[in-house]
């Protein structure tokens, strides 16, 4: 069984709240946790949100934007139009996602990043499952 799409979210958010360190060092000094506990987490999280929903195959695409003057990752699904932005808690304003346009965060598609699997992995523990 698969989990929701929905729950796997939840789960990554929780996943990169606990874990400042994954942050990319400028963004370990420009973002606090008493902000936003997700700043600075998008590639991250979008890259991870991208693997664990069943990337390209199910038909996930990695999209980056400007949003609030930062730069900004998440994953849409060329098929369906959904959008999942595990980060979008740390802007005042909801992203207009049609401003996107597709990219690759890490690696062209062959593999999530170490720090990736990182996450992967503390998201299927916490879920209690080994694929998602």
């Amino acid at each position: 069984m698969f989990a929701s799409t929905n729950r796997i979210v939840r789960t990554l958010q929780k996943v990169l709240a606990s874990r400042p360190d994954l942050r990319l060092p400028r963004w370990r000094e420009e973002c606090s946790n008493d902000t936003c506990s997700l700043a600075g987490h998008c590639a991250l999280g979008a890259e991870a949100a991208y693997w664990l929903l069943g990337h390209g195959k199910a038909g996930w695409k990695q999209y980056h934007m400007k949003w609030e003057g930062i730069s900004h990752w998440f994953v849409r699904n060329v098929k369906t139009g959904e959008v999942v932005d595990p980060t979008s808690e740390q802007y005042s304003t909801t992203p207009d996602y049609r401003l996107g346009h597709g990219g690759w965060i890490n690696r062209g598609g062959r593999g999530p990043s170490l720090r990736a699997q990182e996450v992967i992995l503390e998201v299927r523990r916490r879920m209690g499952v080994d694929h998602v």
